[in-house]
């Protein structure tokens, strides 16, 4: 490869680098929330570490505590309507929640893992991945549990 064709190749994964990083800023500006704010008075890759390990703590306890109430859904059913969702749908649910949590863990490595992005997209988009994956489980969670018929919120 010539040093020509090396330095445009270069430029280009470092505007495209750049483009991800302001991208994902902006687009989790648009969420207007705590993350954003500590995002928007910082301006060092390890202040935003440190911005995104707060919001990933509050999504995390939110989600555990969107868990435990919709978990507790299948002991408040009654007979009739364990057996209309089958036996075992306490047993299926939380299946699925152990299916999401191993995906949950694999998600956002490529970024976060690799070396291959830059640490200012690792600190903000990587960190936005995590949150956003902790955040739309959590909806997930609390709507499931304000649309059930006996679930108590």
């Amino acid at each position: 490869m010539s040093k020509r064709s090396f330095m445009l190749a270069f430029s280009l994964a470092a505007i495209a680098t750049l483009g991800i990083g302001v991208w994902s800023l902006a687009w989790s500006a648009s969420k207007g929330d705590a993350f954003t704010e500590c995002i928007s008075r910082t301006s060092s890759n390890k202040d935003w570490a440190d911005c995104g390990d707060k919001e990933i703590a509050r999504q995390d306890s939110r989600l555990n505590a969107a868990w435990k109430k919709a978990f507790a859904c299948f002991d408040q059913r009654g007979l009739q309507e364990q057996e209309e969702w089958g036996s075992d749908a306490k047993g299926k649910f939380l299946e699925e929640q152990r299916l999401w949590v191993k995906w949950k863990n694999a998600a956002c490595k490529a970024i976060n893992e690799t070396g291959f992005f830059s640490s200012e997209v690792r600190a903000t988009y990587g960190v936005s991945c995590k949150i956003d994956i902790l955040r739309q489980r959590a909806d997930w969670l609390e709507r499931f549990v304000k649309s059930s018929r006996t679930c108590s919120d």
